[in-house]
């Protein structure tokens, strides 16, 4: 994928000039890319670059991996889903569907769908899965996301599963001493934390995205890398190789001239999802 503003309508010079007036900011985001916490407002920026953080995640991973691990199954909705599923679908998109050998297969609960879980829930069943062979991870940053603590009651409700195997498998995602924390401390459910001050939108490479995404068989390293790559070129003051900055300019100077709205078009269906996150993040 490349960004490109060559047909962006906007002179080169007036980039620069926007971008110049960005570079204060820039310092900001730097010092929240450097900073050694998370008390930042901007500090998702660093998550790609804290090896302490990732190396807690890799632990919860490896507590539920199993040889033979069929379905992870993600009760989420909007940032505690979106990034995580644009991987998961440009990785193996529509063939998926049609790989029904290939596992184990990530299967997110995104709105509140009763027949959806009970047609799951029957496929697990018909199909012979063990307890061992399913992790369910309930993500909710809040810890009091409606839509995922329902899914995740119903889920468990249909599963034919005795309730402390299942437990077991199950995994939370959530702020530390949320109450969503605290009833997996009551019920000795294993916790990940998300750091407090990442938005749920900008967690993608918190344990919300890398979970998931290693529990389904996807390498994270190259993405984290690639990340970082990004981070350092974003962070330039050099409009010319800073894609951040150029974008930023040309939003700016099309909204000052009357243009405010930003369509996106994505015609690889392997990257539905991708636009999807894209839309909520912007």
């Amino acid at each position: 994928m490349e960004f490109s503003i060559t047909n962006s309508k906007t002179d080169l010079e007036v980039i620069k000039a926007t971008a110049d007036a960005l570079k204060p900011y820039l310092a900001e985001l730097r010092a929240a890319y450097e900073h050694d916490g998370y008390e930042k407002a901007e500090c998702s920026i660093r998550l790609p670059a804290d090896g302490t953080y990732r190396a807690a995640i890799r632990e919860a991973v490896a507590a539920k991996k199993a040889s033979e691990l069929a379905y992870v199954i993600v009760a989420g909705i909007g940032g505690s889903s979106l990034g995580p599923k644009a991987v998961y679908d440009a990785v193996f998109g529509y063939d998926d569907a049609l790989a029904p050998a290939r596992r184990p297969k990530l299967v997110f609960l995104e709105n509140i769908d009763p027949e959806a879980i009970g047609v799951l829930a029957a496929r697990l069943k018909d199909e012979g899965i063990e307890t061992r062979q399913v992790v369910v991870l309930l993500v909710s940053k809040s810890g009091n996301t409606t839509e995922s603590l329902a899914n995740f009651e119903i889920l468990i409700k249909s599963l034919p599963y005795a309730a402390e195997e299942l437990s077991s498998r199950m995994l939370f995602i959530t702020d530390r001493d949320s109450s969503l924390w605290q009833a997996g401390e009551e019920k000795g459910i294993a916790v990940v934390e998300i750091p407090k001050n990442v938005g749920g939108r900008f967690s993608v490479f918190s344990a919300v995205g890398l979970v998931p995404l290693e529990l389904a068989g996807i390498s994270t390293e190259p993405l984290i890398k690639s990340a970082q790559s990004m981070i350092e070129r974003c962070l330039s003051e050099d409009s010319t190789v800073n894609p951040a900055l150029q974008a930023a300019a040309v939003f700016y100077r099309h909204y000052q001239a009357g243009k405010n709205i930003n369509e996106a078009f994505i015609f690889d269906p392997r990257l539905e999802s991708l636009g999807k996150w894209y839309r909520q993040l912007v």
